[in-house]
């Protein structure tokens, strides 16, 4: 039996209810029946992965939906940064979660989160106190290994007054005989003068059976000058949805989203960002870039909603076609209830052209040489913000998934 307190155990009860009325989505190429998708969901057993004697620092690794390793480091607990597994931290640190849990994406959100609240098994909680510089970058590593089977995990994360810190998610999955469902939920609160970096690399096994990623992420600026900066790069799920969105209710709070999406075969990317601006004098900056090759459907959206005086929001969305069969698009949904307010959209969408890859032939460049080329001038502006032992296997990975 797991260890939560009666107010969790009410909520999830709550969050089947509300997920028992709920229909599943069906539109951007899907219509699949999750109620019936995995029996597993609800008696979900423990599995733990064995881990070597290799120091890791301040790193989480949660597989299968269960925290099996955490590492904090004695500088951190010196500092008195909070870096824990979910469930852990539902005894050892009650108020936050009671606080926090639920705030920012409610029980009954979406069909996939409502689906979270119910079965979730663990996660990711971090507390940056007040005045506090995080030293390093706190990471977090997803796991899924288990055939035909779900992983439903959460993450939280707090940041004080005029706090900083950098948090890294890397997820990954194996071989796999039937579609596999991740359906993560994120909830993330910026106070006075806080600036969050929230990285994401996503490196799926692909395939005509894989994973489908189903996420939803919110963050909340909730106080003055706070700042939440995304990024995320998606490769290799055979369905992703997932539309990180900044809620930003305080003076003077920003958001900034740079988006890098690759896919290859069969692969539908359905991707994007929403940004609320609710108060006056906020800012937002959404940098994408999209690559398709094979059969595969890459889309970008966009939902911007000004109302208040004093807003700036920047959108640029750049797509770069491999083949004729692919499609890619960015559907932008722009909404400005003030005068004073300024929006800039920008959309270039470009393909390989016959002259193009003469003239690399010509260099004394090879077809995947060509191809790298191209590539990495075109992510640069996304992978110039991961660190550099990430950025320099982006594009590896990309050939290795349409070798």
């Amino acid at each position: 039996m797991r260890r939560e307190p009666k107010w969790m155990l009410d909520w999830r009860i709550n969050a089947f209810y509300c997920w028992l009325f709920m229909c599943c989505p069906v539109w951007s190429k899907i219509g699949l029946n999750y109620k019936r998708f995995n029996k597993e969901l609800i008696n979900m057993d423990v599995n733990y992965m064995e881990t070597t004697n290799k120091h890791v620092s301040d790193i989480d690794v949660v597989y299968n939906s269960n925290s099996i390793y955490l590492s904090l480091t004695k500088e951190l607990k010196k500092l008195g940064v909070q870096f824990m597994s979910l469930s852990m931290a539902t005894l050892l640190s009650p108020v936050y979660i009671r606080r926090y849990f639920g705030k920012v994406v409610s029980s009954n959100d979406n069909y996939f989160s409502t689906l979270n609240s119910m079965v979730f098994t663990d996660g990711t909680f971090v507390v940056i106190p007040k005045n506090i510089r995080n030293p390093v970058v706190l990471s977090t590593y997803f796991k899924i290994n288990r055939k035909s089977s779900g992983q439903f995990e959460r993450t939280f994360i707090i940041l004080e007054d005029q706090s900083c810190a950098s948090y890294f998610e890397g997820c990954n999955s194996g071989v796999v005989s039937g579609n596999v469902l991740h359906a993560a939920v994120v909830e993330i609160t910026v106070r006075n003068s806080s600036c969050l970096r929230y990285s994401t690399f996503q490196n799926w096994l692909g395939g005509k059976k894989g994973v489908l990623n189903f996420v939803t992420k919110r963050a909340l600026c909730s106080e003055r000058y706070s700042k939440i900066i995304w990024i995320q790069i998606e490769i290799g799920a055979v369905i992703t949805w997932k539309y990180p969105s900044s809620v930003l209710i305080a003076k003077g709070s920003n958001t900034e989203f740079y988006s890098l999406s690759i896919s290859n075969s069969n692969q539908c990317v359905d991707t994007g960002t929403k940004i609320y601006h609710v108060s006056s004098n906020t800012n937002s900056t959404v940098l994408s870039k999209s690559v398709a090759y094979g059969l595969s459907t890459n889309i970008f959206r966009i939902n911007v909603n000004i109302g208040q005086e004093n807003c700036k929001s920047v959108v640029k969305c750049n797509s770069l076609l491999w083949s004729k069969q692919c499609m890619v698009c960015s559907l932008p949904t722009i909404e400005v209830n003030c005068f004073s307010s300024r929006v800039e959209y920008e959309s270039v969408s470009s393909y390989i052209t016959k002259m193009q890859l003469d003239y690399c032939k010509c260099r004394g460049l090879s077809g995947n040489d060509t191809l790298r080329l191209i590539v990495n001038g075109h992510v640069y502006d996304i992978l110039r913000y991961l660190p550099i032992e990430i950025s320099s296997e982006v594009t590896n990975l990309f050939f290795n998934n349409n070798g």
